[in-house]
Parts: structure tokens; sequence; C-alpha cells
């Protein structure tokens, strides 16, 4: 599951050449998954920025829980924890980015 690898896999332990650590969520492959009107899309994405080396990996494993639980698509955080080493972002991948409340929520 998405959480156990977050947890196994500090991203501040990841090694920076590999740009970005991601968890994502199982696909269903069906054609109604994507929240969807007409022909476009509302996946999207909300970033959390200045994030704390101190607690990014902790905050990676509760967005981890979120995409098990459906609430994100999927999550990522840079490797190394983020640039110069004091912050970092971590980006949740929605059905719709349009849905403020839902991304508030997870």
């Amino acid at each position: 599951p998405p959480s156990v690898f977050a947890a196994l896999n500090p991203v501040t332990k990841a090694p920076t050449e590999k740009h970005w650590v991601y968890v994502q969520g199982r696909k269903s492959g069906t054609a109604g998954d994507a929240d969807t009107a007409g022909d476009h899309s509302y996946v999207g994405k909300w970033m959390i920025m200045g994030v704390d080396v101190d607690v990014i990996d902790a905050w990676f494993v509760e967005c981890a829980k979120a995409v098990e639980a459906g609430e994100f698509v999927a999550a990522k955080a840079p490797a190394g924890g983020g640039d110069e080493g004091d912050t970092g972002v971590l980006i949740c991948y929605t059905r719709d980015f349009r849905n403020r409340g839902g991304a508030e929520r997870a």
C-alpha cells in the first residue's frame, strides 16, 4: 500500500538525482472514473508549500494514506526533502481540482 511505501522510503533519505518520490492509487481501468465534463478532465493538483524538512516525511505518509482512501489520485514529494534542505513541497493530485473542500478534508 502507498502508506507503507511512504513510511519505508522517507523522502528525506531519497537520493536527490531521483528528483521525486511518488505514491499512486490503484487504477480501476473504467472510463467513468474521471470526473469529466464533455472531453475535459478535472484531474489536477494541490500543492502544500513550505513544509519543514523535519515533518515532510510524516506529512508524505499522511498524503499516502489519503491516496489509499481514494481521496487523492496520487502524491509526490521532492527527493531529499526539498530545496536548500529547509523546506519542501507536497503535491497531491485530485480527481477534481475544483473541489477545494475535498482537498482540504483529505
